[in-house]
């Protein structure tokens, strides 16, 4: 999967924009998960958990609706939120 792929495969099943700073052709690994993380999960916990080992040696952001970074212990009912 290349990492644009997994950004928007991120999007459509999380509900959830990441930005991951690699160019966005370079193969990484897939998103395993076929059922979104709970809406009680923190940003941090889902980051590390879920979305890091598909692209361990890339720095990947989250972004919230307005652009910005949500803190870590932000629960993803809220960031989810941000998009509407």
């Amino acid at each position: 999967m290349k990492v644009g792929e997994l950004e928007a495969r991120i999007w459509e099943l999380e509900g959830i924009r990441v930005l991951i700073l690699a160019p966005s052709h370079e193969e990484v690994a897939g998103y395993r998960y076929r059922s979104p993380a709970g809406q009680t999960c923190r940003v941090a916990e889902w980051l590390e958990t879920r979305v890091r080992p598909s692209v361990p040696n890339h720095m990947v952001m989250v972004l919230q609706g307005n652009g910005r970074q949500p803190q870590g212990n932000v629960p993803l009912h809220r960031l989810r939120h941000t998009y509407g």
